[in-house]
């Protein structure tokens, strides 16, 4: 989807300066740049904002799902493999050719596919309790409450950023019907100007600002603040 949008922006880009200058050279330039910006480094923030949150998403299951079985079966290889059978296809590939290792051990290995910080506390506790039994509820009642802290703190920015996207597409939308209305608002005038190379640059500006803009957007609505991860991973 996001592929399609940011392949339907260019070419709506490219028409519509085209409509404004009537160059057909500025307008492909336009499309050209736009769509190479888009589709390769803004569509790039996205996807990795994508597969990050879905991680920790998957993250979050993963615990509270552990814990509670784990305080119904009492072994950690019996919870996991409770466990293992809900989770999603990326979880079962990740430990797709693991043999003959312990559940702790599939745990710890798994460090490296949840990498936040909030897994690690998790890993320490399920081998604490491990090593000494216990109520493990009573043991991870801090991992389960910063864990559903993180996630609604996604759940939040994301709804955020949903309102953000259509605040900056309202006002940018309105900004071009404004650029396109002169054309028939200034009427000769406007066809006086439109052979000028100085005025075919200006508009082919506006829309490689836009273009720009949308990436800043979207490089700050995608940031998110979780201990232990990067916004650089995957």
């Amino acid at each position: 989807m996001i592929a399609i949008i940011f392949l339907i922006i260019p070419v709506i880009f490219t028409f519509l300066t085209y409509f404004s200058t009537s160059n057909i050279i500025i307008s492909l330039i336009v499309g050209v740049v736009s769509g190479f910006y888009l589709l390769i480094i803004t569509r790039k923030r996205i996807d990795r904002f994508i597969r990050k949150t879905k991680r920790y998403h998957s993250c979050y299951k993963f615990i509270n799902s552990f814990l509670i079985s784990l305080s119904i079966r009492n072994t950690v290889g019996a919870a996991l493999t409770n466990v293992s059978e809900n989770m999603d296809e990326d979880y079962k590939n990740e430990l797709d050719g693991l043999e003959d290792v312990t559940g702790l051990e599939i745990l710890t290995y798994l460090k490296k596919y949840y990498s936040f910080h909030i897994y690690d506390l998790f890993v320490n506790v399920v081998s604490l309790y491990e090593e000494q039994g216990g109520n493990v509820l009573n043991m991870s009642s801090l991992i389960i409450e910063q864990s559903r802290g993180i996630e609604d703190y996604i759940n939040r920015l994301v709804n955020i950023s949903k309102k953000k996207v259509i605040e900056f597409s309202v006002l940018w939308i309105f900004a071009i019907v404004i650029l396109v209305a002169l054309r028939f608002v200034l009427g000769q005038f406007y066809v006086s100007i439109i052979s000028q190379l100085i005025f075919q640059i200006a508009i082919a500006i506006i829309f490689i600002f836009i273009t720009i803009s949308v990436d800043i957007l979207v490089k700050r609505i995608t940031k998110l603040e979780i201990r232990g991860y990067s916004n650089e991973e995957l």
